[in-house]
């Protein structure tokens, strides 16, 4: 049994503490227990109501009640795509409407539902154990991002984040048959489920997305986070859950020893897990006064609160802040990930969560020990990592949106949004051991993916292990609604989606940076450095290794730049002779890296790519170009494919794959990144450009669009 129904906890918990355990006992690790089968209803009986076996949560991949199926959206390819789980082979990709961000399935297993976000529909696919068929669009609100069903499956209900409300929707018919007006930027919803028929006692499970305003703007435990509770039985409001700010852990690096450490304040609630009477709610928190600094801007904390008590749970096994737990139980030197953008999280049994960081491509194991309280990893290794090609698969995990765990048998699937694959883990190994192509990324899309990499990546030279990324404070290139506090006064995380014109062939794109300097990616080496803690891209063979090359990271130095600030471009110290970084017509690129010696591996941050918008002293990721037109696709020197991680790599401590080229995986955007700007191109933005374009809302009405616009802005 998965999820406990409430009148169930007592009992399962014991068979499941039996379970989880790491004493090298019969069933392997993490295994979940198998209930007995129903007892023979009668040959006359009616057949009986399927009622699920966990609570229904929202995510980007789903799985059916028995195991078999397994389907996960592909949003720019605008399909969702359904696998066989008993050879991992695809089975069917389905077009359903532009941006699919969402699916759930019957408990019967016979239907599911996907929530087009580009559309704003939702759309039927029956048929999943035959040939699968899609429905017609049912129109929604704005932006459909997150789908929970009922129990019995009767009832959806569509987590609508612009528009603000929950829709619901008789699925037989399906038909609106209700809303829930009260949320602001719901992003994802949840029902809980008691293990009967009856829908009717059933609570549906809101977070808001954007913590609420608390005390004084741009301080440390400035938001609160609210957790909305509705009857099913009418949609009435139930008492909702309020989630305060908590200690990080951590003070900012610069301090000196003893510093006192920051609060961080809940923001970006994805979703809502629901265990027993428990709720687990992953969130990229936020302590947005200054100091700018990579350990205290904002970190991955999972909520929990209590739906008994109606209040947020801080004990033992309460609220927990991830990055203090890796950094206290993951001891250096072994390489760990502080796992940026925590979006989604499953359990096995009611003890055992895995915990998915969407930034660092990491999967985080979290035992809930009644004795201890968390413990991280397993005896095979402290974190689970995806950015690996397993032996026999074409690709990595990278950049993963959704993973749900099987009913039976120590199985995990994640929806590996990038590089749109099905990642596999074996949790009796704590591994990815396959990845499945889910959808083809035409050779025209991959400079596109490449900047989205880019944009949603918290690994390599631009962060520090695995602390953040452009997407930390930007989601889907929009706005985390935080002001943060900087030397030059206070400023807010600016919203994207308003930054470029929208519809086909070229595009214009308004000035981030009011100097005219910043048209490169270097010039924003200060914030690469001082606010996301990574080596950056001014770099030089470091002198103190012999025979040091450019194009390994771990082989690679700062080199000096000027304390100028904003009255001198950085390529100017870029260009001095004895840097990596190639110059403009040297026809190196983003390929420089590619050129290291095979077995060289990384050391010292993790691997990935830049952070922070104009909200952080500029955006070294979207400000690298006079700003004129922007072509619908990238013509930089890409990243063609690179070295697999494991086969043209190396291992480095803890067991973690990295590529021979720097420790970069297949797709990262590596050292030698001068951009040809005289193009006015750059992955980076074009890569998110398809979101930001995208974000329209459906319906025409004056009210709606106006209603749509202010869901994104703090009131």
């Amino acid at each position: 049994m998965i999820r406990l129904s409430f009148v169930c906890l007592g009992l399962a918990t014991a068979l499941c503490a039996a379970a989880c355990s790491d004493d090298g006992g019969g069933a392997p690790i993490d295994a979940p227990v198998t209930p007995d089968a129903d007892v023979d209803a009668g040959t006359d009986a009616p057949p009986a109501t399927v009622v699920a076996a966990r609570p229904s949560k929202s995510g980007t991949i789903a799985i059916t009640e028995d195991d078999t199926r397994v389907i996960m959206v592909n949003p720019e390819a605008g399909t969702v795509s359904i696998f066989d789980t008993a050879t991992n082979a695809r089975l069917v990709e389905l077009p359903t409407g532009r941006e699919p961000s969402a699916v759930v399935i019957h408990p019967d297993g016979k239907s599911a539902y996907v929530a087009n976000r580009g559309d704003g529909t939702v759309v039927k696919i029956a048929n999943l154990d035959g040939t699968p068929s899609v429905s017609g669009p049912l129109a929604v609100g704005s932006e459909p991002t997150g789908l929970a069903l009922s129990p019995t499956g009767a009832t959806l209900y569509v987590a609508e984040w612009a528009e603000g409300r929950i829709a619901v929707v008789a699925t037989a018919t399906m038909t609106e048959t209700g809303a829930i007006t009260a949320p602001r930027n719901p992003r994802g919803v949840a029902v809980t489920n008691d293990g009967d028929a009856d829908d009717s006692d059933e609570l549906i499970v809101v977070p808001e997305f954007y913590g609420e305003p608390t005390g004084a703007e741009a301080a440390d435990g400035s938001r609160a986070g609210r957790v909305r509770l509705y009857r099913a039985s009418d949609l009435s409001p139930d008492t909702a859950i309020t989630l305060a700010a908590i200690d990080s852990g951590f003070a900012p690096s610069t301090a000196p020893a003893g510093a006192p450490t920051v609060t961080t304040a809940p923001n970006q609630l994805w979703n809502a897990v629901i265990v027993g009477t428990k709720l687990y709610l992953p969130s990229i928190s936020a302590a947005p006064a200054a100091p700018t600094n990579f350990q205290s801007n904002v970190h991955a904390v999972v909520y929990v609160g209590d739906l008994a008590t109606h209040a947020e749970d801080r004990g033992l096994n309460g609220t927990m802040v991830l990055p203090k737990l890796v950094r206290d139980q993951i001891p250096d030197p072994t390489a760990k990930q502080f796992l940026a953008d925590i979006v989604d999280l499953d359990f096995i049994g009611t003890g055992v969560a895995y915990v998915l960081s969407r930034g660092s491509d990491t999967v985080q194991r979290v035992v809930l020990d009644p004795a201890q309280g968390p413990r991280l990893g397993s005896p095979q290794n402290k974190q689970i990592e995806l950015n690996t090609t397993p032996a026999g698969s074409a690709g990595p995990c990278q950049t993963p949106t959704g993973i749900v765990t099987a009913h039976a048998g120590a199985r995990a699937f994640v929806n590996c949004w990038v590089t749109r694959s099905l990642g596999v883990l074996d949790l009796s190994q704590q591994a990815l051991t396959t990845t499945v192509a889910s959808s083809a990324i035409a050779a025209g899309e991959r400079d596109v993916q490449d900047g989205r990499r880019f944009f949603f990546t918290g690994r390599g030279r631009w962060s520090n292990s695995g602390w953040s990324d452009c997407a930390s404070c930007h989601p889907d290139g929009l706005s985390d609604n935080i002001t943060w506090s900087f030397a030059a006064g206070p400023r807010q995380s600016t919203s994207l989606d308003g930054s470029y014109t929208h519809g086909p062939g070229a595009q214009q794109q308004r000035a981030f940076n009011w100097t005219g300097i910043f048209d490169e990616m270097h010039d924003f080496e200060r914030n690469t450095r001082g606010v996301s803690g990574g080596k950056g891209a001014v770099t030089r063979p470091d002198p103190a290794i012999a025979g040091a090359a450019c194009g390994n990271l771990a082989q690679e130095a700062q080199a000096p730049i000027s304390a100028d600030g904003l009255g001198r471009s950085v390529k100017l110290d870029q260009d001095v002779a004895g840097n990596c970084t190639p110059r403009l017509g040297q026809g190196r690129g983003l390929r420089q890296d590619r050129a290291a010696a095979p077995g060289a591996a990384q050391a010292g941050p993790g691997r990935g790519r830049a952070r922070r918008g104009p909200v952080r002293a500029g955006h070294r990721h979207r400000q690298q170009r006079r700003l004129r037109e922007v072509p619908r696709r990238s013509g930089l020197d890409r990243v063609a494919g690179g070295v697999p991680a494991v086969d043209g790599g190396s291992v480095a401590a803890g067991g973690h794959a990295v590529h021979a080229a720097g420790g970069l995986g297949a797709g990262d955007l590596g050292p030698g990144l001068e951009l040809p700007h005289h193009q006015d191109q750059h992955a980076a933005v074009v890569g998110v450009l398809p979101w930001l374009r995208g974000h329209q809302p459906r319906r025409a009405q004056p009210d709606r669009v106006r209603a749509a616009q202010r869901r994104h802005v703090r009131r």
